[in-house]
């Protein structure tokens, strides 16, 4: 796995030409900043889809010729969504990205199953990659934005497409650490009942090249020594690549005090369809949202090693 973003980066700029990706309503100077950022920097050609009359002035703000980026004039919210769907489902976009417009505008033309970004597992969840203070491995949690309260299938799928995520970000075999409470099985706890149902499904091959352990507290997924404190074992324990957390009240407030709290380096992706879905929130940083872009990219191509 990539140990960091900036790694990640020198990996676009050394093997990938700019990508071409669909921004629905950019009408937002910190989403378009975020951008023009990765612009600059070789990952993305951005198509601006949205009201010519609000991003013009916001390009001239920042500097730059409207003239050096393509424009395309739907002020109406939900076309501009469907216009970027669109563009996704016959190969005009690498990715689409949501700017100021509601989750939901955005979001259904991508679920439309005639031309969206069909959910390759039955499922779209988000996965939030962070970068740890010492710069020296990035880690995966998920779901910290969409499905509220997966059950036993559905974090399933939640598994599958972090760990494609994870190979697409270099990692040949990720760890895995389903999340909950404690680290024994309690039928009164259902996480830890579905956690232990998940690394059984791994036993069996269910999840392929990947590792698979739970139920794992947090602090024994990430850290050695509570690992060992405990007497727990095996590949994942204290070395986890990817967590997944029991639900979306877990799963988003762990995001938030990474963000917020820790202020680690961050980046946030849509995955499980065709395509991967920049979806940022409004109170990521220019750098945080530019990342996601950059993590959307790789996620749609891949790393070799």
């Amino acid at each position: 796995m990539f140990t960091s973003f900036d790694a990640m980066a020198a990996y676009w700029l050394e093997r990938m030409a700019p990508a071409r990706i669909g921004v629905a309503c950019p009408e937002d100077s910190v989403i378009l900043k975020a951008v023009l950022l990765a612009h600059e920097l070789g990952i993305v050609n951005p198509v601006l889809v949205g009201d010519q009359e609000a991003i013009i002035p916001l390009l001239k703000n920042e500097g730059r010729s409207p003239g050096d980026f393509e424009i395309v004039h739907v002020p109406d919210e939900t076309r501009a969504g469907e216009y970027v769907a669109e563009g996704v489902a016959v190969g005009n976009f690498a990715a689409p990205m949501k700017g100021h417009m509601q989750t939901a505008r955005f979001l259904r033309p991508l679920l439309d199953k005639e031309r969206g970004v069909v959910p390759r597992n039955g499922l779209l969840n988000q996965v939030t990659v962070y970068e740890e203070p010492s710069g020296a491995r990035l880690r995966l949690i998920c779901d910290c934005a969409v499905n509220i309260a997966p059950d036993l299938q559905q974090m399933a799928s939640i598994v599958k497409n972090a760990v494609l995520l994870a190979h697409r970000l270099g990692c040949a075999r990720p760890r895995v650490a389903v999340i909950a409470p404690l680290e024994s099985v309690n039928p009164d706890i259902p996480s830890t009942v579905n956690a232990a149902l998940l690394a059984k499904m791994a036993d069996r091959g269910y999840f392929g090249e990947a590792d698979v352990d739970g139920p794992l507290a947090l602090d024994l997924a990430v850290s050695p020594q509570a690992a060992a404190l405990k007497g727990i074992g095996g590949p994942v324990a204290g070395n986890a690549d990817i967590m997944v957390a029991p639900g979306l009240d877990a799963g988003n407030m762990t995001h938030k005090a990474l963000v917020h709290i820790a202020g680690l380096k961050t980046a946030g992706v849509v995955t499980g369809g065709t395509r991967p879905i920049i979806m940022t929130s409004r109170t990521d940083s220019i750098e945080d949202k530019m990342r996601s872009i950059l993590t959307a990219m790789l996620a749609g191509t891949g790393a070799d090693s």
